[in-house]
């Protein structure tokens, strides 16, 4: 029986509350069939991807967790079987399967491989095989497995394709097995459910061939598709769901009654579950447990109080004041803490959750909650340190990674990747079985180190502005007195006088290079002038230098005639050109007599004549006579003339040479010792400075790049102006100053003495797996080679491994690094840091070689021995002596210490200098290698050939400096000392600051463990803390150690921040505490460091709960979570309901999780829009919506679905599609030079790239897909539709005739083979949700390299050059024509008028609706309409279907996915208008030509044909002006005044309801590269572009000018008078900001009376009577 009191409580709350709450579903499938055994191929995918991890069991060491789970799964094939034919237990089988995974892992991948498979992490490459097996078609029948050659042949055994196996080889995504020998070069593939038994046949048959030697290898590709399906889509999740609280200002929703809505009276009472939170401080679950007999009505009493509280929150940007809600963020905090003190900290994370999730909701009791001092003094003290200085916010860090939560573009499949990454760290570490306790120490000790370098404690010159360390710099001052040549003088040539003087002038903020008359900015350009490189370096140089760039320019130039040129190029460098020394002779000559100007003019000279003749593919030929001509010319010459000689290149020099001058310069170049000091004096500071021919150097940072125009050199002088105004800052550089100001930067920066491409960031980030079982194995058993001995307490501070051939140059080498080695080696330790390192010199160096057989370039009689191609080392001679046994001999002696050294050197020389005599006897007495010696051999060329690039296989020796790989120098076959010594300079400043510490560390580990003292273990150890230290700090990927910041930041001041710093731990699953012996990792992942940084009321903090509640309940892991909330909030700062999707829990019983986003509990009065928070490679669209998405909302009638089957039945249920996953990069164009020493360019704007099937190159794919590579970063998008092997080809016409791929943006296969990238395309598989980048890298074809795409054919060529009546189709519009005339293949869509519109929500998809039939019904030429698809519901999607059979136009879909990289709008309607305006060039197909914009709410009275037809005057689109005739909302027109009015400068501000897009010329003038870098800078301001569409291509007029249109063509009665409405050809429904009409009143009111045909409402009626014809309304 209910109390009294409770009867009269819930009386009196029925009086207050009326309204019900309501539900909602949020569902995202793929259309990819759902098979039983899906989680087979997920589990195969993820046990494939750590095969590498040596802490993973395999049967073999051939062997891999891959194919030994094939196995496992081949003996159930009988349960197999019967899965693939629905029977059997599935779910027991699951289990089964699962287990057997688990156990050939460690325990640290367990539960991330169960995280991986209950997210369907690899769920796309189920798809992606079954694809692969659809296309390559089964003979065999269902289920039944079958084998495919890579020419295509298909048979269902191996016996009936012997004949036809080939030597093919497989992309790098194949599961292949490991070859076992090189006899046979065939390979096939299997194609089959995995487990099946049929596929288990196939199986043992070629793993029996594998060993017989019959096959090399084989892949499998597992298929499911073999096999009946479940479903026919397939349920995805790790997404997210906004519902937004819309803004109903102007009222604007559909006032049609839903055809199938019923009238629902509210939620069953009684039913439902108690909520686990307070409701108006009642915790009804806790009251159910004493009142158990009255659950119904305590049901409805939490019900109503619930809805009491929703009701509160209405209308919450009006209702709750500013002083309200600015202390929200202490609140939730304070909230937080009282939970905590009450549970844990997950207790409070998962409360925190459910408050940032449903915000709104909590909004009105969080702004009642009591701040205490404590969290208000927390924040303070948070601020007040300037964490947001050095502390990245709204970020999960692991391990020091970041991952910005905040970013739209955020990526829960990379995240996990990068934990994987992490695990496999920890796994690396775990293989060397130390105690817990002592492993994490060293871990630790690592962790510091590798996060070090980002410490951004390192203010000004230590740390660049983006965090990364200062750049390297060589001092080019040094010695170049009569070997640099300056063109140009800032401080005292007259063109600069006018610039500021004081250096000061660096303190002020600039968005440009700050133009002073000081020597700032020294480019030092080394060039070969008769080389396309060098030739092209000056070129740079001299338009900067024109352009009056504020840089000083210094040339040097190569003189010696012993080397050769760079090889690019045309027909090379011939034998009738003069000598290098001759041209720096008459230069020397020229600036004696002329002066370096004109000296400099002789140069540009030389190398505009070798670009022109590289440009024509002619061989570079010049005779002495011709040199001094160009040298004695006033005048110059531009590259890229048309085909012509030699003579009539150099004819326009004749007639202005001067006789005189030239006879100067030939007397002297005569006269056999005359300005040979030149010569000499360049010669020698290149040798001692080691600077790349043809590169350049900014103040010292030398670029290996032969273009000073690339995006490169402009981003090093912005970070160059960041740090020359820090050094000004600290008082470091003067404007009065005893040194050149060069000389003082050199100064500054302790600049390195010489350069070696070790010091290029592409080339330090080469390393060795210190761990590797190889790698250890090799630095056991190489020579050990020290000056003094070492003991087993003691660490040396710089390890060697010398990997050489024994070859004579191996030979040589090692004879240079021993000869060095004995000379006491020290580093070059001059300035601030020289003190530091200098504690590190002093430790010993240890040297290990090992010896290696040669490549095969070498002949194998002279060593005796020879590597097979899968690194065997096999002996091939039984001569009395080889040089391989000798070389071990000599060095038998291991450790080699003291005076063994220098023997040992001594020895080796004296071998090299047998074997360069005549006599073949020898010395040392051994008939063949040891066999300890053929063991090494075969680890140390396995070392290398991991560790090197392709290109770098046949280098005789290879040293490795503390793990990473030295890079070749310019001669690769020499190893010089003084590059070793340069390594130990370099290594010393870098790591001085942080190797005290980690070996303190070590040592305190290996003190305490019970490993053996062995010092190859410790030093072993010590490799992984340095390797681990250098890869980051080379890294691209930044890490901070928050632990460390915190540490020292606040922790040491005393601010331990208890109310914001939070410890989220696992809860406990019982057991006793581990032993600190044990195996060094639990699933607790005791080193996986995880910090949650985060503002609680935020999108990044709506993110965090949900992926700290996954890792810790699912990884068990700890996260530190960092609370940063605003302190003084002055907006609502959540104005949504969101949920992000994820499985809690691992069930494998169910074969297709319910997964969906479920709000609850949501009030009746807010209208409510659906946003959708995917993954970056994701293009979903809404397929299933009974109800508005842009606009639920609840009626009189109706508040859900009709159909909905909820308890509450007010229930809305969607569901929206994976359409398409991007297929995204960057396109850069190179030279062929460039691009093989990994240089690439700027991007080749407007080149066009389509999306193929991955078919036959002769038989070519169909394109699926069509971009423009933008100019903005080089970026592409294209799209494919499912999971599948596709090809990024260039497009038939100018595109693909200009250009071609360079080979090495497409896949190798995994023989080392390559199909030809220029016919084959970039070959792309997608087969994972994770973001995947590509980079296509494209080079111009021999001929074509002084055209540009963006020339229009008719009006850049020079009259004669004839190229373009060549080429068969054009850019923008036209295809390849298959005839050899020069006409254009006209495209079906050329004679149709293309209108482009695009809405969001049921009532303005009523209004686009009416516009289509009503341009349509005016038009004279047939209509396409192109919708964007992105924002229209699937009822829209089929009423337009049945339009256009109806009313006869055509309807098309087009779709893009904002770029990541350009920044991003949170509320939709801002960002419906960025796709109106910002990917006009890029969201249409190419052969569009041109497209009409118009608003969905306007309604057409004129044939748009006319608009059609009309001539743009060469402008790229054209808008109408606004209208000024009415007088009474003038005042609201912002333009007329002010900011707006100084910019316009006079020019109409224009309407963006109504425009006409020449899309060949905008794409030609790249207008649309312009709008987005406009947008991206004014948008960094929130309050600029508040009508984005509209204000920002009026504020670009001033570069791309607007065409005008006649007024007429846009009326709109907010702004044009009643008058000019009978000229009107387009009625648009404007919103009057005056009384705010409702947009279908309005409709309804205008679009009526004499001056129509049709009214609105006429047209409306006949849409609804289509509609209902076709059965899609119902009245």
């Amino acid at each position: 029986m209910m109390s009294p009191l409770l009867l009269w409580t819930i009386s009196l709350v029925l009086l207050l509350a009326h309204v019900w709450g309501r539900e909602v579903t949020v569902e995202v499938t793929a259309p990819w069939k759902k098979y039983a055994l899906d989680y087979v191929v997920e589990v195969s995918q993820y046990l494939a991807s750590v095969n590498d991890d040596p802490t993973v069991k395999k049967s073999s060491e051939k062997s891999s967790a891959f194919w030994d789970f094939q196995r496992s799964l081949c003996t159930r094939n009988t349960s197999i079987d019967e899965a693939i034919q629905g029977q059997g237990d599935v779910a027991a089988l699951r289990e089964e399967i699962a287990a057997s995974a688990k156990a050939l892992l460690p325990a640290n991948y367990q539960d991330l491989m169960d995280l991986f498979l209950d997210l369907q992490h690899n769920v796309a490459a189920v798809s992606f095989f079954n694809s692969l097996a659809d296309h390559a078609g089964s003979p065999c029948g269902s289920g039944i497995a079958f084998v495919e050659t890579t020419t295509g042949g298909i048979s269902c055994s191996l016996d009936e394709l012997n004949e036809h196996k080939n030597s093919v080889g497989f992309e790098s995504w194949e599961h292949v097995y490991p070859a076992k020998t090189t006899v046979s070069k065939s390979h096939v593939t299997l194609y089959g459910v995995p487990g099946s038994s049929s596929l288990c046949q196939l199986m043992t048959k070629a793993l029996n061939e594998v060993e017989t030697g019959h096959l090399e290898s084989f892949a499998l590709r597992p298929s499911l598709s073999l096999a009946p399906a479940e479903s026919n889509n397939t349920v995805l999740q790790g997404y997210g769901v906004f519902l937004d609280i819309k803004n109903m200002e102007y009222k604007n929703v559909d006032d049609a009654a839903s055809s199938t809505s019923k009238a629902t009276t509210g939620n069953e009472e009684g039913e439902g579950e108690f909520s686990e939170e307070d409701i108006a401080g009642i915790n009804f679950k806790k009251l159910y447990e004493y009142n158990e007999h009255s659950k119904k009505e305590l049901l409805m009493l939490q019900d109503r109080l619930l809805q009491v509280e929703l009701s509160t929150s209405d209308n919450l940007k009006e209702e709750m004041k500013v002083w309200k809600m600015k202390d929200l963020g202490l609140q939730i905090v304070q909230t937080m803490n009282s939970v905590t003190s009450k549970g844990s900290a997950l207790d409070a994370v998962q409360y925190l959750a459910e408050v940032v999730h449903n915000f709104p909701r909590y909004a009105s009791r969080m702004s009642a909650t009591k701040v205490t001092h404590q969290v208000q003094a927390d924040v303070e003290k948070l601020y007040m340190s300037g964490a947001s200085n050095w502390m990245p916010p709204n970020s999960l860090f692991i391990n020091g990674l970041r991952v910005d939560l905040s970013e739209p573009s955020f990526n829960i499949f990379d995240m996990l990747q990068k934990v994987q990454h992490e695990v496999s760290r920890e796994s690396q570490l775990a293989h060397l079985n130390l105690g817990r306790i002592y492993a994490r120490r060293v871990y630790e000790a690592a962790f510091a180190a590798a996060s070090s370098s980002s410490d951004p404690s390192m203010e000004g010159l230590d740390m660049e502005e983006n965090g990364e360390a200062q750049a390297i710099r060589v001092d080019v001052s040094k010695g170049g007195k009569y070997a640099v040549s300056f063109l140009n003088n800032l401080e005292k040539d007259e063109i600069y006088a006018q610039w500021p003087k004081t250096l000061k002038t660096l303190l002020y903020p600039s968005w440009s290079l700050h133009a002073l008359s000081r020597n700032l900015y020294t480019v030092v350009v080394v060039a070969d002038v008769f080389s396309p490189s060098g030739a092209t370096l000056l070129q740079h140089a001299r338009s900067m230098y024109m352009q009056q760039y504020p840089l000083r320019f210094g040339f040097v130039l190569d003189c010696d005639d012993t080397n050769g040129g760079d090889g690019t190029g045309g027909g090379g460098v011939s034998d009738t050109l003069p000598k290098k020394s001759d041209v720096c002779r008459v230069f020397a000559a020229m600036k004696d007599k002329k002066g370096v100007q004109r000296a400099s003019h002789f140069l540009f000279n030389v190398a505009d004549y070798v670009t022109a003749m590289e440009a024509q593919g002619l061989e570079v030929s010049l005779s002495r006579q011709q040199l001094l001509q160009l040298a004695a010319s006033d005048q110059g010459m531009n590259g890229g003339e048309e085909e012509q000689g030699l003579s009539s290149l150099l004819s326009s020099f004749g007639g202005s040479a001067s006789k005189t001058l030239m006879k100067d310069l030939d007397a002297a170049l005569s006269h056999p010792t005359k300005y040979l000091d030149f010569v000499t004096n360049s010669t020698a500071y290149l040798k001692a400075r080691g600077l790349p021919m043809n590169s350049y150097s900014l103040n010292g940072i030398v670029v290996n790049e032969a273009s000073l125009s690339t995006q490169t050199f402009m981003q090093i002088l912005g970070r160059e102006q960041y740090t020359l105004s820090n050094m000004v800052r600290a008082n470091r550089l003067r404007d009065r100053t005893k040194n050149s100001l060069f000389t003082d930067i050199m100064t500054v920066a302790n600049a390195y003495p010489r350069y070696h491409a070790l010091l290029d960031d592409h080339a330090v980030a080469e390393y060795v797996n210190a761990l590797d079982m190889a790698v250890m194995r090799v630095m056991s058993a190489a020579t050990v080679f020290t000056t003094t001995a070492i003991d087993d307490a003691e660490v040396a501070a710089d390890e060697y491994l010398v990997v050489s051939e024994a070859s004579v140059a191996g030979v040589r080498n090692v004879v240079e690094v021993l000869q060095w080695l004995q000379s006491s080696p020290s580093a070059d330790a001059d300035g601030e840091e020289g003190a530091a390192a200098a504690g590190e010199l002093s430790r010993p160096v240890v040297v290990r070689v090992a010896w290696r057989p040669p490549t095969a370039t070498t002949a194998a009689v002279e060593v005796g021995v020879e590597v097979t191609g899968t690194g065997e080392a096999v002996s091939t001679t039984t001569a009395p002596v080889s040089l391989f046994a000798q070389v071990h001999a000599i060095a038998s002696v291991n450790p080699c210490v003291g005076d063994c050294v220098t023997t040992t050197a001594q020895a080796l020389q004296a071998l090299l200098d047998e074997s360069s005599s005549s006599s073949s006897s020898s010395t040392v007495d051994i008939s063949e290698p040891p066999a300890s010696a053929l063991s090494l051999a075969r680890d140390a060329a396995k070392v290398v050939s991991q560790a090197l690039e392709k290109d770098r296989s046949g280098q005789p020796t290879v040293v490795f400096f503390n793990g990473r790989v030295l890079p070749a120098g310019e001669d690769s076959s020499v190893v010089s000392g003084g590059d070793l010594q340069l390594l130990r300079t370099i290594e010393a400043k870098k790591v001085s600051k942080t190797t005290k510490r980690l070996v303190a560390d070590l040592d305190l580990a290996m003190e305490h463990s019970a490993v053996p003292q062995a010092s190859f273990l410790r030093r072993s150890m010590l490799r992984f803390l340095l390797t681990a230290y250098k890869q980051a700090l080379d890294s691209s990927s930044r890490r901070f150690d928050i632990g460390s910041l915190l540490q020292q930041r606040l922790f040491d001041l005393g601010l331990d921040l208890p109310t914001l710093l939070y410890h989220v731990t696992p809860p406990a699953v019982g057991g006793g505490a581990a032993d600190d012996d044990e195996y060094l990792f639990s699933s607790y992942h005791d080193n996986l460091q995880l910090y949650v940084v985060v503002d609680p009321l935020s999108l990044a903090g709506q993110r965090a709960v949900a992926i700290i509640d996954l890792l810790v309940t699912r990884l068990r892991v700890t996260v530190n979570l960092l609370l940063t909330p605003r302190a003084d909030i002055t907006e609502f700062p959540l104005q949504n309901f969101y949920r992000f999707v994820l499985r809690q829990g691992s069930d494998l019983t169910a074969s297709q999780p319910a997964l969906s986003a479920q709000f609850t509990s949501l009030p009746r009065q807010h209208v409510l829009t659906v946003r959708m928070d995917t993954p970056e490679p994701w293009n979903v669209q809404a397929t299933r919506a009974e109800q508005d998405p842009d606009n639920l909302r609840c009626t009189a009638q109706s508040c859900g679905d009709s159909s909905s089957t909820s308890s509450k039945k007010e229930h809305s249920a969607l569901g929206y599609t994976l359409k398409s996953l991007l297929v995204a990069g960057q396109c850069l164009q190179s030279t062929e030079r460039e691009a093989s020493e990994g240089r690439f360019g700027l991007p080749p704007n407007g080149l066009q790239l389509v999306l193929t099937n991955h078919a036959p190159a002769e038989t070519g794919g169909a394109a699926l897909w069509d971009t423009l590579v933008m100019q903005n970063l080089g970026y592409f998008q294209l799209q494919a539709t499912t999971p599948g092997w596709y090809r990024v080809q260039l497009a038939p016409g100018k595109s693909s005739q200009l250009y071609r791929i360079y080979p090495s943006s497409s896949s190798s296969s995994a023989s080392g083979e390559q199909s030809s990238a220029e016919d084959m395309g970039l070959s792309t598989p997608v087969l994972g949700f994770g973001d995947q980048t590509h980079r296509l890298i494209v080079v111009k074809r021999r001929g074509m390299e002084s055209y540009s795409l963006l020339d229009a054919p008719d009006d850049t060529m020079q009259q004669g050059q004839g190229l373009w009546n060549k080429l068969s189709s054009g850019l923008f519009g036209k295809q390849k024509s298959s005839s050899s005339s020069s006409s254009v293949v006209k495209h079906e869509d050329d004679d149709k008028i293309h209108v482009f519109s695009l809405a969001s929500g049921h009532m303005y998809e009523r209004l686009l609706r009416i516009m289509m039939l009503s341009v349509s019904r005016q038009a004279s030429r047939p209509v396409k309409f192109w919708l964007l698809e992105n924002y229209l519901s699937p009822a829209f999607k089929a009423m337009a279907a049945v339009m256009s059979a109806r009313f006869g136009f055509e309807v098309a879909y087009v779709t893009y996915k904002w770029p990541h990289w350009l920044r991003h709008q949170t509320q939709q309607q801002r960002i419906i208008w960025g796709y109106k305006i910002l990917f006009l060039d890029v969201l249409f197909p190419l052969h569009l030509k041109k497209v009409i914009y118009v608003d969905a709410d306007q309604v057409v009275r004129a044939d748009i044909a006319e608009l059609w037809d009309m001539d743009l005057q060469g402008h790229a689109y054209a808008y109408t002006p606004f209208c000024a005739s009415r007088e009474e909302t003038l005042g609201f027109q912002f333009w007329r005044q002010g900011y707006w009015k100084d910019h316009l400068q006079g020019r109409p501000y224009h309407i963006s309801a109504l425009y006409v897009v020449d899309l060949q010329r905008f794409r030609q003038q790249t207008v649309g590269d312009q709008l987005r870098a406009t947008y991206d800078q004014l948008s960094r301001d929130p309050n600029s572009l508040a009508n984005l569409d509209q204000d920002l291509p009026n504020y670009t007029q001033h570069a791309v000018p607007i065409f005008s249109l006649p007024q007429e063509w846009l009326w709109c009665e907010t702004w044009c008078s009643e008058d000019s409405k009978s000229k009107a050809k387009t009625i648009d429904l404007c919103n009057n900001p005056l009384h705010k009409e409702p947009k279908l009143d309005m409709a309804r009111r205008v679009i009526s009376g004499k001056l129509f045909n049709h009214s609105w409402v006429q047209l409306d009626s006949e849409i609804r009577d289509v509609a209902t014809a076709a059965g899609l309304l119902h009245e």
